[in-house]
C-alpha cells in the first residue's frame, strides 16, 4: 500500500469518526478516557489537524467528551492504556500537533503532574510490597482483574510473584 494511500485511508477513517457520540457507542465496554476510546480519537484527530482545522475541532471534543466520561476512582486495569491514563497520554503526545496547542496547555500541565504523580505512588508502592514480601508483580502482568492483582497499597499479586529477592539488612550498620 502506498503512503498515499494509507493517509487518504486515514482521513476517511478519522473523518467517520469526528462525533464523539458516535465512537462512544461504537465501544460501549471501554471508558471513553481508555486509548480504545474517546482518547485515542482524540490522538487521532490531533495528529490530523495539520490537514484539516476540522481535525483538531474534533481532538478538542473528543478530549472533552473523554474527561466527562472518564471513571473516578479505582480502575482494575491502571496504567497508560486505560482511562484515565490514556487521556493523559493522549492530551501529553496530540496537544504538539495541533495547530494552536495554547488552549491547550493548561490541562496538559495538570495531566503532567497527575502522572507524574501516579508513577510516583506505583512506584512506592511496588517498593513498600518488595520490602514487606519479598517478591512483587508488576502491573503489566496483571491481564484480569482478580484478588490476585489488586489496586496499589492492597495485599501482594500472589499467583504471579517475581522472584525478587528481599535485600538483605547489612548487621553492621544500625
Amino acid at each position: 500500500m502506498t503512503p498515499s494511500i494509507s493517509a487518504q485511508q486515514a482521513i476517511t477513517a478519522a473523518e467517520r469518526l469526528l462525533d464523539p457520540e458516535r465512537v462512544l457507542t461504537a465501544v460501549p465496554s471501554r471508558p471513553g478516557a481508555s486509548l480504545q476510546s474517546l482518547a485515542g480519537t482524540a490522538l487521532l484527530h490531533a495528529r490530523l489537524a495539520a490537514t484539516d482545522r476540522v481535525f483538531a475541532t474534533a481532538a478538542h471534543a473528543h478530549w472533552t467528551a473523554a474527561a466527562t466520561h472518564s471513571p473516578h476512582g479505582s480502575l482494575p486495569h491502571p496504567g497508560v492504556f486505560a482511562a484515565p491514563g490514556g487521556l493523559a497520554a493522549s492530551l501529553i503526545l496530540g496537544e504538539r500537533y495541533l495547530p494552536d496547542p495554547e488552549p491547550q496547555r493548561r490541562a496538559v500541565r495538570q495531566t503532567v503532574r497527575w502522572l507524574s504523580a501516579q508513577a510516583t505512588a506505583h512506584a512506592t508502592d511496588y517498593h513498600e510490597r518488595l520490602h514487606r514480601d519479598g517478591a512483587v508483580t508488576a502491573t503489566w502482568a496483571c491481564t484480569t482483574p482478580s484478588p490476585a492483582c489488586p489496586g496499589p497499597g492492597e495485599s501482594s499479586w500472589q499467583p504471579w510473584r517475581v522472584a525478587t529477592p528481599t535485600p538483605k539488612k547489612d548487621s553492621s550498620r544500625p
